[in-house]
């Protein structure tokens, strides 16, 4: 079992991930499109999407290769398959309406391989979403900053890549996706606050829990300044 799969397979946590984390991107793409067609998550992990998916109406189900996650998946009620899609099994994707991979493609040698091979098997008028961390951000500043500290954004070798809006405006356009609407989040503020109080040895003192306070309102600027390190897009097929 990797590292990561034992930080998500947490029962006590489980529940908080589907309503706190992916419930708010099924709510991002019923923004844009009706729920109740069928949604298929690749590299779905504990299936904490494909749970939120199908609980916002969708006849959700995801594919992971990791069989530790699907088994916890299975057991906490979700429908995730033990399966490692390669070019020739994308064919699954030809009755989807919204095909997601959220925290994939940085992960992956080529990801607009994988995006080219998703969208050829997309029917026209369906939907592709995918979450990738992007530069330029605040979190990317302070990990050059704190290398040292580094544990998410700029993470050799865990993040191959990081996209930055242009490269992902290419990569959809190759593969022959229109954005559709752009969702743009992360802890750049936390990341910034946790790095420089490692690195200050502070210790217990009321300035800390005031900065800490002020964690929501701060990234809400970043985001509005275009500066998150988090990119969440739902794309068309043309």
């Amino acid at each position: 079992m990797s590292g990561q799969a034992e930080i998500y397979i947490q029962k006590e946590l489980y529940d908080k991930r589907v309503n706190d984390i992916a419930a708010p991107k099924v709510a991002f793409v019923a923004e844009s499109l009706k729920p109740g067609g069928k949604w298929v998550d690749i590299g779905a992990g504990v299936g904490d999407l494909v749970l939120a998916a199908r609980k916002n109406g969708w006849d959700a189900v995801g594919f992971e290769s990791d069989a530790h996650e699907v088994a916890f998946a299975t057991q906490m009620g979700s429908n995730v398959v033990n399966k490692f899609l390669t070019p020739e099994d994308m064919v699954l994707l030809k009755d989807a309406d919204v095909v997601s991979t959220i925290n994939v493609l940085e992960h992956i040698l080529n990801p607009k391989a994988l995006v080219n091979s998703i969208a050829a098997n997309l029917p026209v008028g369906a939907h592709f979403v995918f979450e990738v961390p992007r530069f330029p951000s605040l979190s990317a500043l302070v990990n050059r900053c704190f290398p040292d500290l580094a544990a998410r954004n700029i993470y050799a070798p865990d993040h191959l890549h990081l996209f930055s809006d242009r490269s992902a405006e290419i990569m959809l356009d190759e593969a022959g996706l229109e954005p559709v609407s752009c969702w743009f989040f992360g802890q750049d503020v936390y990341e910034l606050i946790t790095n420089c109080l490692a690195q200050g040895n502070f210790e217990n003192h009321d300035l800390i829990d005031k900065v800490l306070s002020l964690t929501n309102q701060l990234q809400a600027i970043v985001d509005q300044n275009q500066l998150s390190d988090t990119m969440l897009m739902l794309t068309k097929k043309k």
